[in-house]
């Protein structure tokens, strides 16, 4: 046997055993399908939610730890698994989340990232809009922006969240990477440029170093600022790579963001709160009482007792000039000592104290 032979037969040999794994993996998906409709008529009988954050967020956790030790990347891990428990979950019903739209916006990508391919995704013109959908129960949960690691805080997504009619039922974070995108296919043609503001913010050096003479545009989002460059000559979005297919535009230049280490974080919102996992972050509202030391004495509760506060800023509490709210995140679930004792402490110290919700650290 030549040594192209016996490559031919190892290769085969290999090719079989791969196939017979294969057919392993596609008999195992059909019986967890099996298994997620049995467990989706329980639910419907029972009147339960067909998305649970928590249960989600622990079966991928503990699916992904068994990759650790092998060659499988992680991340692939994970996004693989992501749309495997989407599809169980949505073969039940197709949950429904509403978005910041239109499509090809960072908060679709959030979305799949979080809910895989299969959810029902509903595009919504604005962050309030969001917000309604949710609260008036024509979507499930909904995905709104809440920070990015260069421009700071989203405001209008705080002072929605100030008004406790949502919770917070999970995070997820966001690469951002902008795209210069355009009918156009040089940049000396472009005359005006269009985004959200932030991603305007986040590009703010490059537009003006490569477009100077460009008109800055605002749109509510990127998706509708690359809607828009595809029926007006002479303009350009900043937008995602993807928006360049979906609205059949020419990428003239990519990351083109000020700072490479560009993320956004995201909050999923739901009408009803979810249950600690172990793994938990909690946001909060705090108005405090106008008393010198307030702020320290605030800080030293979760001191004390060893809670991680990986957040704090404050902002205008929109009922009293110059009185304002405190955002907070710590660590731990608002059910659970030592971060149940802290809140329970914190009533002696503040005006108001408002959980906006206890949900699953991201991992992304």
């Amino acid at each position: 046997m030549s040594d192209e032979q016996q490559t031919l037969g190892t290769l085969e040999g290999l090719r079989s055993k791969i196939d017979e794994v294969d057919r392993g993996i596609a008999a195992l998906l059909e019986e967890r399908m099996d298994l997620a409709l049995q467990i989706g008529q329980v639910k419907a009988r029972e009147g339960l939610p067909v998305y649970h954050p928590e249960r989600e967020h622990s079966v991928i956790s503990r699916i992904v730890e068994h990759f650790h030790a092998g060659h499988f990347p992680l991340d692939s891990a994970k996004r693989i698994y992501t749309e495997i428990v989407g599809a169980c979950r949505d073969a039940q019903r197709a949950l429904r989340v509403a978005y910041l739209g239109p499509h090809a916006t960072y908060s679709h990508m959030a979305l799949e990232r979080r809910f895989g391919g299969s959810a029902l995704a509903i595009p919504q013109e604005t962050i309030a809009d969001v917000f309604s959908a949710v609260i008036s129960q024509n979507a499930d949960c909904g995905v709104v922006p809440v920070e990015n690691s260069n421009e700071g805080s989203v405001a209008h997504t705080l002072d929605l969240l100030a008004e406790g009619r949502v919770h917070v039922i999970g995070e997820v974070l966001q690469p951002v990477h902008h795209c210069l995108l355009s009918t156009q296919t040089t940049m000396d043609r472009i005359r005006r440029v269009l985004a959200h503001p932030q991603a305007l913010a986040q590009c703010r050096r490059w537009i003006s170093r490569n477009l100077p003479h460009a008109t800055v545009v605002e749109t509510s989002s990127n998706g509708k600022a690359a809607e828009i460059a595809a029926s007006e000559d002479g303009s350009a979005a900043i937008a995602a790579r993807i928006a360049a297919r979906l609205y059949r535009l020419n990428l003239l230049a990519e990351s083109i963001e000020d700072n490479a280490d560009n993320i956004t974080r995201f909050f999923i919102i739901g009408a009803k709160p979810t249950m600690p996992t172990g793994k938990d972050r909690t946001s909060l509202v705090i108005a405090v009482k106008d008393r010198p030391g307030i702020l320290h004495d605030l800080l030293d509760v979760f001191a004390r007792r060893g809670i991680n506060m990986s957040r704090i800023e404050s902002r205008p509490s929109r009922i009293k000039a110059w009185e304002y709210v405190f955002f907070v995140d710590v660590d731990g679930h608002a059910q659970v000592s030592p971060l149940s004792d802290a809140l329970s402490e914190l009533d002696a110290h503040v005006r108001t104290l408002r959980v906006i919700g206890s949900y699953p650290r991201s991992e992304d």
